[in-house]
């Protein structure tokens, strides 16, 4: 890519060449040896005048030659000492006026955005089959590939490169990893639901409802209530989620009872909230 070019004793420079003599998959062997101290070489090359010399830096996990700042050479030796960093160089004159730096991001690639749908992921997305989920990396370190899986739930993936259609049978944690050469980078995860994500069962009730979600990450991360309202909107039972939550109770079931045999028979309201929605269901008790 284009890196320096210059003129004595003036700030302003025009860019020239700035090259990486190997590898050619986008400065990566693998991503286990950097921190051993593998390296790979980077060169620039513009005309220099009398007096004028290159000056390299890395920047967040990267060394030139073993160092953040090198002085005065064309080429170095550029190694990680974590998953990704920057390098980056200018031409400085002999008045001490210095290029613009010219700067790649170097190691595994970096997830800037997601979409389901074109719009913003939620917690969970509620959307008909199938959903359109995106994600978008950064220009370098260039991610090359985008691998796709089920985590919980149930559905089908029909994945294309960095997007993928999913079919959710009620609910679908999907995760996403981009990677390059260097290795594994950036993750994220979608959560699908194409239904409310629960069941309330028996309707009538006389001893006991049963509340059962579609999946226990779904109930386990996303539910924010669940309230059994009488006819003039009083709670009269109520499932503590915060204590539930803090007692990992979704770990073993994915449901919630309310024992209903001391409530007066006639008509009620359950709400349910997950993420962001809300659902409010009749309920009758006979």
């Amino acid at each position: 890519f284009w890196g320096l070019a210059e003129r004595p004793c003036i700030a302003t420079y025009h860019i020239g060449r700035w090259r990486k003599t190997r590898p050619s998959d986008g400065f990566c062997t693998k991503l286990q040896n950097y921190p051993n101290g593998n390296s790979n070489t980077f060169s620039a090359s513009a005309p220099l005048w009398s007096g004028s010399y290159y000056h390299w830096e890395g920047l967040n996990g990267a060394l030139v030659n073993g160092s953040t700042s090198v002085y005065g050479v064309a080429s170095v030796n550029v190694s990680l000492t974590s998953n990704r960093g920057t390098v980056r160089v200018r031409t400085v004159d002999q008045c001490g006026n210095a290029s613009a730096w010219n700067e790649r991001q170097i190691g595994v690639p970096v997830i800037t955005s997601a979409t389901v749908n074109g719009g913003p992921p939620q917690y969970p997305n509620y959307v008909g089959n199938p959903a359109q989920v995106y994600v978008f990396t950064a220009d370098t370190p260039q991610a090359t590939s985008c691998s796709w899986s089920i985590l919980n739930g149930n559905g089908s993936l029909y994945p294309s490169s960095f997007s993928c259609q999913v079919y959710a049978y009620d609910f679908a944690q999907v995760f996403a990893q981009v990677s390059n050469g260097c290795g594994l980078g950036d993750s994220f995860t979608f959560y699908i639901s194409s239904s409310s994500g629960y069941l309330a069962y028996p309707n009538p009730a006389n001893e006991e409802l049963t509340v059962e979600f579609s999946d226990q990450v779904l109930a386990g991360q996303f539910l924010e209530e669940a309230t059994l309202y009488d006819g003039s909107n009083v709670p009269v039972k109520n499932f503590n989620v915060t204590k539930a939550k803090e007692q990992k109770y979704f770990n073993g079931t994915k449901s919630v009872k309310f024992d209903v045999k001391d409530l007066i028979k006639g008509t009620y309201f359950l709400h349910i909230r997950i993420g962001q929605s809300t659902y409010k269901e009749q309920i009758f008790i006979k």
